[in-house]
């Protein structure tokens, strides 16, 4: 699924992308492609804005099951992304969604959910976020610049080698009630915080002051992915 604007100075509101299953078995050829000689994708949900002062407002992306291996080798991105120009994508709200992260080789994508440019202070809150590889996935990834701070409360993120990337300076998230499982425990790279590494859950808590009441036990899902 792609949503993107088309003019300078477009404004998109109040878009929901609810209730879908996005998905294939590998290997997956089905997934959104965008090219525009420069730039190339290989998502599952992929939002943007590529002009100017275009803007993409009220977004919600919920309720959905996302799974599938996004293609080792085929530039894999996301299986949410979310980009935007100068006007950007300002407090979308991403729920109740449960992602598969079923890539089983190298490179894995990019993250499970991707905040790049101009992504602005979204909410990220009760998903269920599943790797079936522990050395090449990632839960949430922000790039580019910081545009606001994410929230990040009560989801489930299990089996990534990085639950966050967090590759911007200053934009580290509002981060709590999560639970963190199942993570490779020969790396030390549990989070990535603008350079620098943090190896547990307890190191993260420590040295950032985020996911005070978060936890790293057994969430005890059933094979569907919901709580048991």
């Amino acid at each position: 699924i792609r949503v993107a604007d088309n003019n300078s100075s477009d404004t998109i509101s109040n878009v929901l992308i609810d209730s879908n299953e996005i998905g294939c078995s590998a290997p997956c050829k089905g997934w959104s492609l965008w090219n525009n000689g420069t730039q190339f994708h290989h998502d599952g949900i992929f939002i943007q804005t590529t002009n100017s002062s275009s803007a993409i407002t009220g977004l919600t992306i919920s309720n959905n099951y996302i799974h599938g291996d996004l293609g080792v080798g085929s530039n894999p991105t996301a299986y949410i992304y979310l980009t935007g120009s100068s006007g950007g994508l300002n407090t979308s709200n991403i729920f109740n969604n449960v992602i598969v992260d079923e890539v089983t080789g190298a490179p894995g994508a990019e993250g499970n959910i991707v905040l790049g440019f101009g992504a602005k202070g979204q909410n990220i809150y009760n998903n269920t976020d599943i790797s079936l590889n522990q050395f090449t996935s990632t839960g949430i990834k922000i790039r580019d610049s910081c545009g606001g701070i994410s929230t990040i409360k009560n989801n489930i993120f299990m089996n990534s080698f990085l639950a966050y990337d967090i590759e911007v300076a200053a934009c580290t998230p509002t981060s709590d009630h999560n639970s963190f499982f199942g993570f490779n425990s020969a790396s030390p790279r549990w989070f990535n915080n603008n350079g620098t590494f943090y190896g547990s859950l307890s190191a993260w808590q420590t040295a950032t002051g985020k996911d005070a009441n978060s936890s790293n036990s057994n969430p005890n899902l059933s094979p569907t992915y919901q709580l048991s």
